[in-house]
């Protein structure tokens, strides 16, 4: 009892030990119900990793800075919502780490919802998505004279806009369905997965078509 004591000491002070060493302030994202596992957002000078989860294992507190992240994969900051699911069937749960991100483009608002989730046994994430992905860039032609004057611009949109039905069952299986798709989305739009399900087996993630 006295070790368990001292373990939950040591992890309400962690924050604030790592805050006095290298002048950062840890913010409380979110946790999972039973408070086994706590996202952090990390502000503070050379933070390369500013999203950290803290997880019990075996009454123990461990630290995962999560630095692999998908190309322009933004961070969470203020509000993560932390789900705890057994997925593979062995070992401590898989969590499913979501979180809302604003955009602006040409005074619009564009909204999304990000999804990874981990493997907290081999700390690695085994998936990430968003289910509404929207792309806009503009490319700048322009007509030259003889002089190497500009005489006009004119701008090409490029867009990739896709959205799907997303969720999680009890069984652990990631549901990715019914995918529409308006212009052409390089690297399939960044983030989009293959329409079907998807399931973690023996440390690897699965994929197969929607029957």
């Amino acid at each position: 009892m006295q070790r368990l004591i001292l373990f939950s000491i040591s992890f309400l002070f962690l924050p604030l030990l790592f805050s006095q060493r290298d002048s950062s302030s840890w913010h409380l994202s979110g946790q999972s119900i039973d408070q086994s596992v706590k996202a952090f957002f990390i502000t503070g000078r050379n933070i390369s990793c500013p999203n950290v989860l803290i997880y019990k294992k075996d009454q123990i507190w461990d630290t995962l800075y999560l630095c692999t992240y998908a190309s322009m994969l933004p961070y969470f900051k203020d509000s993560c919502t932390v789900e705890s699911i057994q997925m593979d069937g062995e070992g401590l749960n898989e969590i499913v780490l979501s979180w809302d991100y604003q955009r602006i483009y040409k005074n619009a608002q564009i909204n999304y919802t990000f999804y990874m989730i981990w493997d907290l046994d081999t700390e690695k994430r085994i998936f990430y998505m968003t289910p509404y992905y929207h792309r806009m860039s503009e490319d700048h032609v322009y007509s030259i004279d003889i002089d190497g004057k500009i005489l006009d611009t004119t701008s090409t949109l490029d867009s990739c806009i896709y959205k799907s039905d997303f969720k999680i069952d009890p069984n652990g299986q990631i549901l990715n369905l019914n995918i529409t798709q308006t212009g052409e989305c390089p690297d399939d739009g960044c983030w989009k997965k293959f329409e079907g399900v998807y399931f973690y087996e023996n440390k690897k993630l699965q994929w197969k078509k929607m029957e």
